[in-house]
């Protein structure tokens, strides 16, 4: 496995891919591939921290919310997911 520096969208996903494999059946400790696959992995986490922060208190409802808007639906285009008419919270209670 390559190690190289995470320094754009492009790299996260070559570093996505390079660890990958891995994913089902990770090394062992002392497979030689484990300190490669463990800096990989240490280097997107920082990454992902840096570019796609997690809000502390964000709620269920705001990551649907969230997902929403990035992909320009409306509660409607949810029906199609769901058995019942699905309806967003408008306050926070």
């Amino acid at each position: 496995m390559n190690i190289f520096p995470i320094k754009d969208d492009a790299d996260y996903h070559r570093a996505l891919s390079e660890i990958a494999p891995y994913f089902d059946n990770p090394p062992s400790d002392e497979d030689p591939v484990w300190d490669s696959f463990d800096v990989m992995a240490t280097l997107i986490e920082e990454y992902e921290k840096r570019h796609f922060p997690l809000i502390d208190n964000a709620t269920t409802v705001d990551a649907i919310r969230f997902y929403m808007d990035q992909k320009g639906l409306t509660p409607k285009d949810l029906i199609p997911v769901s058995y019942t008419h699905l309806t967003l919270p408008t306050n926070r209670e």
